[in-house]
């Protein structure tokens, strides 16, 4: 069997505004505010993560889905054997 492995990005926005922000904002409104609205902004990311096997399964449910989404089962394992390019062995990981 093949781990498969995640890519975890994180992106931070930076924002200014004459008014506090209103937390709970989707990111769609944030952006539409950014552009036409009373924010100014700018994103950034900050860190990419490669996540293999369990700790690849446990930021997916900490993030309220599931490993079946990335088609992995609850170990971080292909569920299929398919020819992805983004399964690895035990012992290869991407560069």
């Amino acid at each position: 069997m093949k781990k498969k492995f995640i890519y975890r990005t994180v992106i931070t926005k930076v924002i200014l505004s004459e008014e506090p922000f209103q937390y709970g904002m989707i990111l769609a409104e944030v952006e539409r505010e950014c552009e036409d609205g009373m924010y100014i902004g700018k994103a950034y990311t900050t860190k990419t993560t490669i996540l293999v096997g369990k700790s690849a399964v446990a930021e997916i449910e900490k993030l309220g889905s599931t490993s079946d989404f990335f088609n992995m089962d609850a170990l971080g394992f292909v569920l299929e054997d398919n020819d992805d390019d983004d399964e690895v062995d035990e012992f290869t990981a991407p560069r």
